[in-house]
């Protein structure tokens, strides 16, 4: 899955605040470019944040009681 195909499932606002809340300006890195037109990324140590909270968040969905 891609990050366009993940973000189109779960909000960012909602996977960053509860999941990965240390990651600064996940707004403009989503977009990737920052408040002055500059282009702007994630860190390698962010995707991985990202990648362990998509994998707890994934957990989180399993144990799901309908």
């Amino acid at each position: 899955m891609t990050k366009s195909e993940f973000f189109k499932l779960v909000p960012a606002r909602q996977f960053f605040t509860k999941y990965c809340p240390g990651i600064p300006n996940y707004y403009h890195k989503h977009r990737g470019i920052d408040g002055n037109k500059k282009p702007i990324d994630f860190t390698p140590a962010e995707k991985e944040m990202m990648k362990k909270a998509a994998a707890k968040l994934g957990e989180h969905l399993k144990n799901v009681k309908f």
